[in-house]
């Protein structure tokens, strides 16, 4: 049976048997207003809001709900940044992930920052979302098990 190599959150690394792996995606979005990236602060880092596509929704439906969940802000979504693929291991929860991981730019359509809609695990690992320069996100870690903050950064540059 083929094994891949899967990575968690700071860098360990998995041989994990292709069998166990569930697929899934992931959509997440940049905002950016007057200079500054609206990002979700964790115990480790910084992450875009956005999260996992369910059955029967378009990955602009996922992006949408998960937007308001996480931040409290409606959205529209502006153009497609980039899409990654990911092999990730979460220990804690016993996944084995083949993520699609799609960033898009956003523009903020209404609401107020929130977090009332966060579920478990957001309430256990991340805060309330907050604007925050692109030199402060250069100093801080993106929580994600794959390095693409320079790409992301990247990316926020151009809309700033």
């Amino acid at each position: 049976m083929k094994n891949i190599r899967a990575t968690d959150i700071y860098g360990k690394e998995y041989s994990i048997e292709v069998k166990n792996l569930s697929l899934s995606i992931h959509v997440y979005g940049i905002a950016v207003k007057d200079s500054r990236i609206l990002v979700l602060p964790g115990y480790d880092g910084f992450g875009f809001p956005g999260g996992t596509l369910e059955l029967g929704e378009t990955h602009r439906e996922t992006l949408r709900r998960e937007f308001l969940e996480e931040t409290g802000l409606e959205i529209e979504i502006d153009q497609l940044l980039g899409v990654y693929d990911s092999f990730f291991r979460d220990e804690e929860y016993d996944i084995s992930d083949q993520s699609l991981l799609i960033f898009c730019s956003v523009k903020i359509e209404s609401g107020e920052i929130s977090d009332a809609g966060f579920d478990a695990a957001e309430k256990k690992f991340a805060k309330k979302a907050v604007w925050k320069t692109l030199e402060e996100l250069h100093e801080m870690r993106l929580a994600m098990n794959i390095d693409l903050k320079n790409e992301l950064l990247g990316f926020v540059e151009k809309l700033i």
